[in-house]
């Protein structure tokens, strides 16, 4: 479906993008989902990696005062910044501050009292301290006993004002909390207490105590991280904030990864003892909830209810919205309230990524694109890629880092240059050069995880693989365990999701190091979108035991990859990208913005992406262009009988120019040395003997034979076989063949795919010192070069020092032919005026009536001053007896020059070829003549002159109040006297119209 679109402008999350990012006055405005996926990668993104940043100065193998160390300012503000992102998300104040000067608060009934001026950042700190260093349920008590290590009565107040998290430290412990998963995901919090804490609406300030973990490899101690954060305010603390209702998940667009299982609601003063949950999805089916909770005395009340496993889930393939109405609410502060949520990947875009415009612009003039800036990005940026063999060998030596994303642990290397198995036991880790891809698990535990992550790296190139395509790759396993894998993956969606390539590798039996290398191949999907690859080392049995780099530092562990090819696949190599603000809708293709020379023929791949909160997003489809120069031709490959137009790119330096139209007709076709017929070859032999030779034995039938020699200072003799044809599946290639003295010669069979300026070898045969006794026939598959025109030569060189016999040095060449070949059977053509860009290809044209199946080359000769050029790029036909109907009529017809579909747009101004063609608008004029609205005392009509309804189109309009909603409802098309009119009951003439076109 096509409409003219009215564009708007979208709200756009305040303070913006920022380095370093904020950490507190967060707006977001939630009903925008572009607003929301911002926010999530400036802000929420921004205090990723805290673990880098926590610069912790404690001591775990000390009680002392001060073994529990500080934390960075830097840290801090990771976590300040995590809790004020959630809360802008659920439409609280975003203004807590962590680990300000502000001190503790001492209650009555408190067991222990610190000092009033004790602070809470330290307190908070020796808390977490004293968390991690306990073993027991107690370390994670609101009332800890004295008998736990470090404990402190500064730490006994921090455990009683505060979230305790034990397992997780900074930003992952906030998303804990508000997830209500504090101790892994089978123990959740049902009163949903630390949540309602860290939302409460008038909270201003909060410190937060952190210790990272600890993993002792010599005696596998592990001491787990911890976090706490203070969250009870002292009354001075309290902001002037008016009470909400505040839902958990948040009202609008919310990042999936921060769902949960229980949902709540909360407001100050309310009593929700007798309330009830009602939910529904998007299709009005109600969705079952259970209330867990109605509890109070944790911050504001609040009722928690859970949600079903396809609700609560973390991930969101597609946006999935909930209706939500809580009601039964007593406490006077509303009987009930509603809200809907949508749970949504803020690493997933809704927005189209298509790129529109011309799909064989011309080579050496710059030629616009239009793009759709996606609302709301930091920018957009258009990547030019030219389609190419993937012929390149991968492998981890130095200079090659830029095709490859390291996303390893950085304590080994990923470009290893491992020389021993084990210590002792010298052997090289690597194929070709010094270095191969090496994945290891870095430790035993990472305390970051609670757990051991993959280890992972991939390939930066955009691959697009061919049908039997597949990765090639050397592969050797350092000492892995049978549990632990290697997976070589593909993803098509830009990195979001990966699909493995083959089977994985697993580690062998007993553990051991393989002694080499052997090779792997893998079979590659075929795919119409450009792929990325990675390779992945996991536990198949995370309770199983494997091999690290950390106990095992001098032992080769893990997997060794190198030398990685692809068979059957093309690659996008980079050329060129181009940065455009929000309000820039079209891009320039040309010389002046690729980095790359743009040359006839090529293959383009135009891809557009947007910037959103300082992420780069996947590229969007492909826009495939070739480009033309002078004299490429373009039109429909099936005209019809009664034929078709096509335009032509003039050469500017020519008087005028000739049309000329050949059919090709199947066929056989044999060349000999014989006199008659004469021989239709181009001579590339030198002066000293004969090309065509009489020699008696050296030929199959007739009296004459081809001979090719090279002289001692000639590099090469050649004879080209004077004919162009086409190749088909079935095309070979046939010839006799007898040596004479020949050694440190080469025979080689050649084509050439362009007129014979370039020649690849298909066939080759090493000389013989004094010949063959007899000769024999040889024949050339073709089938590779099926729909190409080709040219045919045979090549002798000499391999090495060569001497020359005048009678007997040589090879004698005999009944040289083709079998299943095109060939042109007759030739028509046409002169055309200067200044023309448009050709008839039709009976007169091609001196003929076209044929239904025939095929037929189009080419443009250049004419100046009266001597006709080289032709230019042929265009290959086969006229149809069935008939073009509707857009694609209007296009070969009409108006060639479009190549792009019905919802492509051609011209630079953006509007669609399929419009244009359903109302009448010339293609070759740059925008569209204005319809006209017509008021009356209760109906509102646009009008516009059509002559007819177009075949294959569906018209319809749309009617707007405020050009936001747009609805069909109650709006009537009719085509009558030449005018198009849609009509809609508006008694106060008030709104907006505007046409739909759908092809059908």
């Amino acid at each position: 479906m096509l409409l003219i679109a009215v564009s708007s402008t979208l709200h756009a999350w305040t303070p913006g993008v920022a380095d370093p990012a904020p950490s507190s006055g967060f707006t977001v405005d939630t009903s925008n989902r572009n607003d929301v996926v911002s926010f999530w990668h400036a802000v929420y993104s921004a205090s990723d990696l805290y673990w880098e940043r926590i610069g912790w100065t404690g001591n775990y193998g000390s009680t002392a005062t001060g073994a529990e160390g500080t934390t960075s300012q830097a840290f801090t503000a990771d976590v300040e910044r995590r809790v004020n992102f959630v809360r802008a998300l659920c439409g609280v104040p975003s203004v807590v501050s962590m680990n300000t000067d502000e001190t503790v608060l001492i209650e009555a009934g408190d067991n222990h009292v610190p000092a009033a001026s004790t602070m809470k950042r330290s307190a908070i700190q020796r808390s977490a301290f004293m968390a991690a260093l306990g073993t027991t349920g107690s370390t994670i008590s609101h009332d800890p006993p004295t008998s736990l290590a470090a404990w402190t009565v500064a730490a006994w107040n921090g455990h009683n004002k505060s979230t305790i998290s034990k397992g997780f430290f900074g930003p992952d412990a906030v998303d804990a909390y508000f997830r209500e998963d504090v101790a892994g995901v089978s123990n959740w919090n049902y009163d949903a207490g630390h949540r309602r804490w860290l939302l409460a609406v008038a909270v201003t300030d909060m410190a937060t105590g952190d210790t990272p973990g600890d993993f002792n490899s010599a005696t596998l101690k592990i001491t787990q991280p911890s976090n706490l954060i203070y969250v009870k305010p002292k009354p001075s603390e309290l902001s002037s904030a008016a009470p909400r209702f505040v839902s958990y998940p948040g009202a609008g667009f919310f990042p999936a990864g921060l769902n949960t299982p229980f949902w709540s609601l909360s407001r100050s003063g309310a009593d929700f003892s007798s309330a009830v949950v009602a939910m529904t999805d998007d299709a009005g089916t109600p969705v079952s909830t259970t209330v867990v909770s109605t509890n109070t005395g944790f911050a504001e009340n609040a009722i928690v209810w859970s949600v079903p496993e396809e609700v609560r889930a973390l991930t969101a393939p597609v946006d999935r919205t909930y209706h939500v109405t809580v009601s039964g609410i007593g406490g006077g502060v509303g009987e009930s309230h509603s809200w809907t949520v949508t749970i949504m990947d803020p690493n997933r875009l809704t927005d189209p990524l298509d790129i529109e415009g011309p799909a064989s612009p011309v080579a050496s003039v710059g030629t616009e694109y239009q793009l759709t800036p996606v609302p709301g990005c930091d920018r957009m940026e258009t990547g030019f890629f030219l389609r190419d063999a993937a012929t390149w060998t991968e492998t981890a030596e130095d200079g090659s880092e830029s095709q490859v994303v390291d996303l390893t642990d950085p304590s080994y290397e990923l470009r290893a240059s491992v020389t021993n198995s084990a210590p002792g036991y010298p052997s090289d880790y690597f194929t070709e050069g010094t270095k191969a891809f090496h994945l290891t698990f870095p430790r035993a535990y990472d305390p970051r995880l609670n757990s051991i992550a993959d280890e992972v790296f991939e390939f930066s190139r955009q691959i697009m693989a061919g049908p039997g395509a597949s990765v090639e790759f050397q592969f050797r396993r350092g000492y892995m365990t049978s549990t632990t894998a290697l997976a070589c993956e593909s993803s098509e969606d830009g990195g979001l999701t990966w699909q493995s390539v083959g089977s994985p590798l697993t580690g062998a039996a007993n553990g051991q190091a393989d002694t080499d290398f052997s090779m792997v191949s893998l079979p590659l999907a075929e795919s119409s979108e450009s792929l990325l690859l990675r390779f992945r080392l996991y536990r198949t049995n995370p309770a199983a035991g494997f091999y690290d780099h950390e106990r095992y530092p001098n032992y080769a562990t893990g997997a060794f990859i190198d030398e990685l090819n692809l068979i059957g696949c093309d690659w996008l190599e980079p050329g060129g990208l181009i940065e455009s603000s929000p309000s820039e809708g079209f891009v320039e293709f040309g010389s002046a913005t690729t980095s790359l020379p743009i040359l006839t023929g090529q293959e383009w791949c135009l891809r557009t992406r947007p910037v959103m909160g300082g992420k780069a997003f996947p590229w969007g489809p492909v826009k495939l262009v070739t480009p033309v120069g002078p004299l490429g031709i373009s039109g429909t490959p099936e005209p019809p009988l009664s034929g078709a137009t096509y335009s032509f790119i003039p050469d500017p330096s020519a008087d005028s120019h000739i049309f000329e139209v050949s059919r090709f007709s199947s066929g056989n076709w044999n060349e000999g040395a014989e006199t008659e017929p004469e021989p239709s070859v181009i001579d590339g032999t030198s002066q000293v003997y004969e090309m065509v030779s009489a020699r008696a034995g050296y030929r199959i039938s007739g009296d004459s034979s081809f001979r090719l020699a090279v002289q001692p200072l000639d590099g090469e003799d050649y004879l080209e076989i004077n004919r162009e044809v086409m190749a088909t599946d079935d095309s070979e290639l046939h010839f006799w063949l007898r040596r004479g003295w020949s050694l440190r010669n080469q025979l080689d069979a050649e084509v050439s795919i362009d007129g014979g300026t370039t020649w690849s070898s298909v066939w080759s045969m090493v000389g013989k010192t004094f010949g063959d006794t007899s000769g024999s026939s040889h024949v050339v598959d073709l089938a590779p070069y099926a729909g190409e025109l080709i040219r045919c030569r045979f090549v002798v060189r000499s391999t090495g020092s060569v001497s020359f016999n005048a009678n007997n040095s040589g090879m004698w060449l005999d009944d040289v032919g083709m079998t299943d070949v095109d060939e042109v059977y007759s030739a028509a053509s046409t002169p055309v005026a200067a200044g023309a860009e448009l050709v008839t290809f039709d009976a007169s044209s091609a001196g003929e009536a076209p044929l239904d199946g025939a095929v037929y080359r189009l080419r443009m000769v250049p004419v100046s001053g009266g001597v006709e050029g080289s032709p230019g790029p042929a265009l290959f036909v086969t006229p149809s007896a069935t008939a073009l109907t509707g857009y694609a009529a209007w296009v070969a017809y009409e108006h060639p020059s479009i190549t792009g579909g019905f919802e492509e747009a051609d011209g630079s101004d953006g509007i669609a070829n399929g419009i244009k063609y359903a109302l009448g608008i010339d293609p070759t004029i740059s925008g569209a003549p204005g319809d006209e609205l017509v008021l009356d005392s209760s109906t509102l009509t646009l009008e516009r002159d059509l002559d007819s309804l177009r075949m294959g189109v569906i018209y319809a309009a749309e009617f707007s109040e405020n050009l936001s909603a747009w609805t069909t409802t109650g709006v009537t098309v009719t085509h009558a006297d030449g005018v198009l009119r849609a009509t809609v009951d508006r008694p106060d003439g008030a709104g907006f119209l505007r046409w739909i076109v759908t092809e059908e």
